[in-house]
């Protein structure tokens, strides 16, 4: 955050965050606490962000050289419907009630595209 008095760049202070970290709905208020104050989760919460960072069907990214789908866990790379519609699944799996087998699925790893075989 810019400090206007002395011109400097400093963090911001978790008041002047404060409206934008609370929402409303739990799934908004979780991704953004686990973003941009990660401290601030509680047991549960820091359980169910876990899931969620690492279940690429809920990321924005691509593939990388070795076809591998990845991301980076960052607000314009999460696709925040897709989570509202399993929030609950991904709670009740944190919690141990379902199983991980459960969560939403996505392409991990790209088919080869066999590119060898275009002509040129």
């Amino acid at each position: 955050m810019h400090d206007y008095e002395t011109g400097a760049t400093r963090q911001a202070t978790l008041s002047e965050k404060a409206n934008e970290l609370w929402q409303v709905d739990e799934p908004d208020r979780v991704i953004g606490l686990a973003l941009f104050a990660p401290s601030l989760l509680n047991h549960d919460e820091q359980l169910v962000w876990r899931l969620v960072k690492e279940n690429g069907y809920l990321w924005r990214g691509n593939y990388n050289l070795r076809g591998e789908w990845s991301w980076e866990a960052k607000p314009e790379s999460l696709i925040i419907d897709r989570l509202r519609e399993n929030w609950e699944l991904f709670k009740l799996i944190a919690s141990g009630e379902r199983h991980e087998s459960e969560l939403p699925r996505w392409v991990k790893v790209r088919a080869d595209d066999d590119l060898d075989d275009i002509p040129f």
